[in-house]
């Protein structure tokens, strides 16, 4: 099961008013229950969140390119521009342990997060993966432990147990190895045609090894986040340029120290 939380700090007496219509719109558009949460909110300023549970993945990107296609949609996110302060903030959690009970009741979720300073960044992150094996070991449930990536949308795992994860913020593909440790950044945005066909990785996303495990196949979604409301990404123009709509093709294989990047391959179907 999989936790898709949306959040966005409110302003102006509408404001909680444009967010019950944005939940029943959600609902309605992508046939799926969203639930409106208000936190700290006063009669003129606070935080809501939209929030749903899912079974899978698959399931929330097509409920999502759904909402994308939907002109009330896109439409009344624009609208938010006028209530929203410093932009929307999305978060997916997933369960680690079975859920008692159904998905739409209330429950808490506990979490332990820390921010690094610069210099003590790698040992933060040492003390993280120890924390996790000990919370394991000792209570016998799944813990996880992540170093974040900017925009992970998706992630595939090879047979040395190396995680690929598309990095949609960065427009490549972060490969971490099984100690949490980046040990390759592949792909590369090379711009937009004439024609509004992306080249290279534009807004990565659902990567995916070929049946012999020698390519990755990775979507384009060139999303423009000012769809949603949200603060503009350094990649927002291009993706407002795309008119087609790409997957690109990447030889799964992790360069060596010092080898140039001939070994790489894109594909634009």
């Amino acid at each position: 099961m999989y936790l898709m939380s949306r959040n966005a700090r409110l302003t102006g007496g509408k404001g909680l008013e444009w967010a019950r219509s944005m939940r029943d719109l959600v609902t309605e558009t992508a046939g799926h229950e969203f639930q409106l949460w208000a936190r700290t909110l006063s009669p003129g300023f606070g935080t809501v969140s939209w929030t749903s549970w899912w079974e899978d993945l698959s399931s929330l990107e097509s409920a999502f390119a759904t909402l994308v296609g939907d002109a009330k949609y896109i439409e009344m996110a624009m609208a938010g521009r006028e209530f929203v302060v410093d932009g929307i903030d999305d978060s997916l959690a997933q369960t680690v342990s079975e859920l008692s009970g159904e998905p739409g009741n209330a429950r808490y979720v506990g979490a332990i997060s820390a921010t690094l300073s610069v210099g003590d960044a790698m040992r933060g992150v040492m003390a993280g993966i120890e924390i996790t094996s000990r919370v394991s070991s000792i209570t016998g449930t799944p813990s996880v432990f992540v170093n974040s990536i900017n925009g992970a949308d998706g992630i595939v795992i090879d047979k040395h147990d190396n995680i690929w994860v598309a990095a949609n913020q960065a427009d490549e593909m972060v490969v971490v190895d099984p100690a949490g440790k980046v040990i390759a950044k592949l792909g590369d945005f090379e711009g937009v045609s004439e024609h509004g066909v992306p080249h290279g990785l534009l807004f990565p996303a659902s990567p995916a090894f070929s049946p012999d495990g020698e390519w990755l196949y990775v979507t384009d979604l060139a999303l423009d986040l000012r769809l949603f409301g949200l603060v503009e990404a350094v990649d927002s123009q291009w993706c407002a340029q795309v008119k087609h709509y790409t997957v690109s093709k990447i030889r799964a294989r992790i360069p060596r120290i010092g080898e140039d990047d001939g070994h790489r391959e894109h594909d634009r179907d």
